[in-house]
């Protein structure tokens, strides 16, 4: 049951994180285009198609607020279960 709940609730967390970051490197891609900056918005030339180092910057804040959550909340719910009669 720990696991389940660790896992809903890091699922909610980083779906949220997924949109707050979305928003946040979306106002950076639009500040550093208004600066003649584009690289970072451009595929990569070998490899997946679609994918640049925003999307990967994306990738790895969710991977991480997900793992980061998950791990908190599962400790967390294990310690309350081991204190509780």
């Amino acid at each position: 049951m720990a696991f389940l709940k660790a896992l809903a609730i890091s699922a909610l967390v980083s779906g949220a994180s997924f949109l707050a970051g979305a928003v946040g490197l979306s106002i950076l891609n639009i500040y550093m285009a208004g600066h003649g900056m584009d690289w970072f918005n451009q595929n990569f030339e070998d490899g997946p198609e679609g994918v640049s180092p925003m999307s990967v910057v994306l990738a790895l804040i969710v991977l991480t607020v997900f793992i980061t959550t998950f791990t908190v909340s599962f400790r967390v719910t294990r310690i309350q279960k081991k204190k509780s009669p």
